[in-house]
């Protein structure tokens, strides 16, 4: 006797399918190489003066040849992920070695990290927006093909403003 998934459990797996599929193209390897873009080293320095003040409203940047001390450019929303995921890596805390964020790749994955769930989020969103106005199939092959988007895969595995913006939207 064969046993047939209901409507719903089939909806659940693939929904799961479409989340471990996206984790599995983003998060390996995401802090593995170094924090190339000047916007990267900037926004994880924000969120390491963050975590190390323990000031999660005020966003300062200490030594900016550009900027006064405070950074009021940018939503708190991307400063705030990063310094979550650099107190869950153990980075950036007071007393922490001066050089934490030069040495080793604790500092890649925490500042990358939570962009890259936020790009799956943003892949699982259109997947469930075209599964409910078109098809399932229609909704994995647009997931599919936002994930895999030259842009937006670039982007989703960047410590960028960006994605704490489109993942949530």
């Amino acid at each position: 006797m064969t046993s047939r998934l209901s409507e719903r459990q089939v909806s659940l797996l693939v929904s799961a399918a479409v989340i471990i599929g996206g984790l599995l193209l983003y998060i390996p390897l995401a802090g593995t190489y170094g924090l190339w873009d000047p916007w990267e080293t900037h926004y994880s320095e924000v969120a390491r003066q963050m975590t190390h003040r323990g000031d999660f409203i005020s966003l300062w940047w200490p030594g900016s040849p550009r900027d006064p001390d405070v950074l009021w450019s940018k939503p708190v929303l991307s400063f705030w992920l990063m310094s979550i995921a650099m107190h869950v890596a153990g980075v950036g805390l007071p007393g922490g070695s001066p050089g934490e964020m030069a040495v080793g790749h604790a500092a890649e994955w925490a500042a990358r990290v939570p962009f890259c769930l936020m790009g799956v989020l943003g892949i699982y969103a259109v997947y469930l927006v075209t599964a409910r106005f078109v098809s399932r199939r229609a909704g994995v092959l647009a997931a599919v093909v936002s994930a895999t988007a030259p842009t937006y895969s670039l982007v989703a595995r960047q410590a960028m403003t960006d994605m704490a913006f489109v993942g949530p939207m």
